[in-house]
């Protein structure tokens, strides 16, 4: 049985104790769970983070679909004005995983852990163990829904804030393989 790694918001869920039903876990992160969290995914702040997960074995066994609900409330620093801006994040989460049996997660002889005996199927994750870390598969997937460049309403770049039009041109043109052509024709 693998170990799971200890991570800011761990809820370790043993595979073993999923019969044929599907199993509903509901996930709420502390306060020091979301200052961590914060910190490792760069946020002014997380206001708070739960979810609702459904795991289902599937292919007799062989599979686990984990689907739910994540809801979270981040406070993110605008790209241009570096003021604070509040996201409401709820999405749709899913992720079919392929459970190796215990000789699959052998390496093979004269072999590399990527040589697994592991057919992936497209969208398909490989599952070690029996220890699944849904605290862990939360905060993925709010990372993953995290606009990824936070502008706050009505905030545009200046022209002027990272250089005048005619600099921009010039660098442009200077940066150009014909500007040499042009001055040697300049030249005659």
């Amino acid at each position: 049985m693998s170990q799971i790694p200890e991570t800011e918001f761990s809820r370790p869920f043993k595979l073993s104790e999923l019969g044929a039903r599907e199993v509903i876990q509901e996930l709420s992160a502390g306060t020091e769970e979301r200052r961590a969290l914060a910190e490792r995914f760069e946020l002014l702040s997380l206001d708070h983070l739960q979810g609702t997960l459904r795991l289902k074995k599937v292919k007799a066994g062989r599979g686990l679909h984990l689907s739910g609900t994540i809801k979270a409330g981040v406070v993110q620093q605008c790209v241009v004005s570096l003021e604070p801006i509040e996201t409401e994040i709820e999405e749709e989460v899913f992720q079919d995983f392929d459970l190796l049996s215990e000789d699959e997660q052998e390496v093979p002889q004269g072999g590399s852990a990527d040589e697994l005996a592991f057919d992936p199927v497209e969208d398909r994750e490989p599952l070690n163990g029996n220890m699944i870390d849904l605290g862990e598969f939360l905060a993925q997937q709010m990372a993953i829904s995290l606009p990824p460049y936070p502008r706050k309403p009505g905030v545009e770049l200046e022209q002027g804030q990272w250089g005048s039009a005619e600099v921009e041109a010039e660098a442009e043109e200077k940066a150009s393989p014909f500007s040499k052509l042009k001055d040697l024709k300049k030249n005659r």
